[in-house]
């Protein structure tokens, strides 16, 4: 699981400024087992999303019985860990709790081909549980059918980056060799579920004719301070400098230079 930050560095002339913009805030679920044919129903994993900005995790399932009637009901597993109070009652399809012959959610389908939303608080991964679906018979009892579909049964790991300040920063005017510092650092914040994560950056360069990249390369640095990899909020900052030598201006000449940084966490 990765979260990233893209972020532009701008040169012209003899100025640089570092521009940050806002990550990606979608991320799909991992799924296995995404359909399975219950009788004249045929029910499919449609999609799992989690909405990072929302903190909120939208499981669509797919029921189609065509050209056959749709089953009177349908049965999804879920785990205990799944409470009422996890499910978006206003956005979810209607549904009822019950605990026979498994403890799930009970849709009644009123279309041969329907889509049944499921939205629940935060982040959560699919794991391989039961779904049953039930049929009237000519007798006017009920019949019924049993398999395994991916369901949400518990929380899945979780982990975000963000910018909290520095999200535009400054160097003064070079006018010669030295060092120069940023007029600022950048203050990131993660947030995660799980301890162990790892933190990572990249360079894109762009430069203009007659520049040197390796150069560019070369003379621009950041340094990012100690920092503990917990679960929970930890704050980062990093601080950019420019250390440029006299034979260095050969291979940068003026002109837009741009240097296209990339912050990533992961989870193992």
């Amino acid at each position: 699981m990765k979260s990233g930050i893209p972020r532009r560095i701008g040169w012209s002339g003899k100025a640089i400024v570092i521009l940050l913009c806002a990550p990606v805030m979608a991320a799909l679920c991992v799924a296995a087992v995404s359909a399975e044919q219950l009788g004249d129903v045929q029910i499919t994993l449609h999609s799992c999303t989690y909405y990072r900005q929302a903190d909120v995790t939208r499981v669509v399932y797919k029921v189609k019985s065509t050209p056959n009637p749709p089953p009177s009901y349908w049965i999804l597993e879920v785990g205990e860990c799944v409470t009422a109070e996890d499910i978006v009652a206003g956005a979810s399809t209607a549904h009822e709790w019950v605990e026979e012959p498994f403890r799930g959610l009970r849709f009644t389908p009123s279309r041969t081909n329907e889509k049944v939303y499921l939205y629940l608080e935060g982040q959560w991964d699919l794991t391989e549980g039961r779904v049953l679906a039930a049929f009237p018979d000519a007798a006017g009892s009920e019949v019924t059918y049993e398999g395994r579909l991916d369901v949400p049964l518990c929380r899945g790991a979780s982990i975000s980056i963000r910018i909290v300040s520095g999200s535009s920063v400054a160097f003064p005017e070079i006018d010669g060799a030295g060092t120069y510092e940023a007029t600022r650092s950048t203050h990131l914040q993660v947030e995660s579920t799980s301890s162990g994560w790892t933190l990572q950056e990249s360079l894109v360069l762009s430069a203009p004719d007659g520049a040197s990249t390796e150069t560019l390369s070369r003379v621009f640095g950041l340094a990012v301070a100690d920092y503990w990899q917990d679960a929970g909020t930890t704050d980062i900052h990093v601080s950019y400098a420019l250390s440029i030598e006299e034979s260095d201006f050969t291979g940068l000449p003026e002109g837009s230079y741009v240097i296209g940084i990339t912050f990533t966490v992961a989870l193992d």
